[in-house]
């Protein structure tokens, strides 16, 4: 507002309000133009500023592009690293047997299970202690196995669509 010329004025009445006062004037002041740059006088300051203008678009594009692409491979890389830690070789899914201890299966599964079941998954079986998910491939988020431990034991395996 006072680049423009007018005021503003503010605070408490007598009447214990609050008061805003502003005030612009009808017309702006004139202000003097602002100064433009010098134009390249030779032919070697205007290759020169060319050159710069290039370099500079080469730069706004060029690096966030390749910034975006190296986000994209990091976190791309961090989920499959994440879904190979749940991942369950079908091979060692076929050699659990219900009945085997919790150690002896342990020794057959990946580091981590997922963090539960899957959406529209079935109900766990009545009567276990704890059902574990792992990932039956390792792009897809279905289908999965389910193991189900009652007792320290697995109680049932299944694959849950």
């Amino acid at each position: 507002m006072r680049f423009a010329g007018g005021s503003l004025r503010h605070g408490l009445t007598a009447e214990g309000g609050f008061e805003l006062y502003a005030s612009l004037p009808l017309r702006a002041p004139a202000s003097p133009p602002a100064p433009r740059p010098a134009a390249p006088t030779s032919a070697r300051e205007l290759d020169r500023a060319r050159r710069q203008v290039r370099r500079g678009l080469a730069q706004a594009i060029w690096i966030p592009s390749a910034l975006l692409v190296a986000l994209a491979l990091l976190m791309g890389g961090v989920a499959l690293h994440t879904q190979h830690q749940s991942y369950l070789e079908p091979e060692d899914y076929a050699r659990l047997q219900v009945g085997r201890s919790r150690a002896e299966v342990g020794a057959h599964l990946p580091d981590r299970p997922l963090d539960g079941p899957p959406e529209r998954a079935p109900a766990e079986p009545p009567g276990t202690d704890e059902c574990l998910y792992y990932r039956s491939t390792l792009l897809a988020t279905i289908p999965v196995y389910r193991l189900c431990f009652t007792d320290g034991h697995l109680a049932s395996r299944s694959e849950v669509p």
